[in-house]
């Protein structure tokens, strides 16, 4: 999704999950991600750069 680009329900599919449980794990992974993260390095909602 943020690494490969594709849509939760694509990625849902793959996995064999329930869109709405893919998001929901998404949602927590980054709340809890944000709030690991040190000051000043992000956290305020931006998307992490895509890897080449």
């Amino acid at each position: 999704m943020i690494e490969t680009g594709k849509r939760i329900p694509e990625v849902a599919e793959e996995l064999g999950v329930r869109p709405g449980t893919l998001q929901s794990w998404v949602s927590l992974a980054t709340q809890r991600f944000a709030v690991l993260r040190p000051s000043g390095t992000g956290g305020g909602g931006e998307r992490p750069a895509a890897r080449e």
